[in-house]
């Protein structure tokens, strides 16, 4: 080999670096609109499945630190029904002749004050325990997706195992300050009930409503799997046979009526 000759740079270490190269050769990339047409946008299924994944390993994680909370709101919740039903039971006995009716059981229930503070007191117990369940299982995922996403893989496991990474507008790895921001954003998704999830679907760029307010970019650097593709399509037509299911056991219930002149 000749003394003179120049090696080739090394191989970079991840996608997000060879993106980087991209932009300081050519400037015209450095434009994020012009780095959108050089990567491969993530498809809506391929997020679908890698959330899917991940909250199959989230999962019993969350349950087992909801374990405490959630039992403790089940406990309140038997706690008010029992409540309750010995109320009415006490009620009915009282006047054994005459039953009473709904709207006389509620006059009944807004009048005794001592049962309505009980009540109170109970659903406020309730809800505490059941808006401590929701903040832990919050917290939990925030440091799950945040941790990941901003870390040297780019990407949660399930996104990692389909082959995506997340990035910034200029193809750089995401701050955890943009990673935080992704995933707070992520709840005006079930706000719109998942309308925001949907604009991967059909935004040229694959982009959720979290991508565009924080400015990140979900990208494949593989092709799809075979296997993953086959779950998908499992996961479909269980689905459109549950739909089945349930259509046919509903007109199978409308017939059974029918015979019996309920209809």
């Amino acid at each position: 080999m000749s003394p003179n000759r120049r090696l080739p740079p090394p191989a970079p270490r991840d996608f997000s670096e060879t993106l980087r190269r991209r932009s300081a050769r050519s400037p015209a990339l450095r434009d994020g609109h012009a780095l959108a047409r050089e990567v491969t946008p993530a498809g809506f299924w391929r997020r679908f499945l890698a959330y899917e994944f991940d909250w199959l390993l989230l999962a019993p994680i969350v349950l087992l630190l909801l374990a405490l909370p959630l039992g403790a709101a089940w406990t309140e919740m038997r706690g008010l029904v029992g409540l309750l039903e010995d109320w009415m039971l006490a009620k009915m006995l009282a006047a054994p002749q005459a039953m009473p009716s709904l709207s006389g059981l509620l006059q009944a229930l807004l009048l005794d004050t001592s049962l309505l503070l009980s009540v109170q007191l109970a659903l406020a117990r309730l809800s505490l325990a059941l808006a401590g369940a929701a903040l832990l299982a919050a917290g939990v995922a925030a440091i799950y997706f945040i941790c990941f996403e901003a870390s040297r893989w780019q990407a949660t496991p399930g996104k990692r195992l389909l082959g995506m990474i997340v990035i910034g507008p200029r193809g750089e790895r995401l701050r955890w300050q943009r990673a935080a921001a992704r995933f707070l954003a992520g709840t005006l998704n079930w706000l719109t009930f998942n309308l925001g999830h949907a604009l991967a679907g059909w935004n040229a760029d694959r982009r959720a409503l979290h991508d565009l307010l924080a400015g990140t970019r979900v990208v494949a650097h593989a092709p799809m799997p075979r296997w993953a593709r086959a779950i998908l399509y499992a996961q479909l037509v269980l689905l459109f046979a549950l739909a089945l299911g349930l259509l046919g056991r509903f007109f199978w219930q409308l017939a059974q009526l029918a015979q019996a002149g309920l209809l």
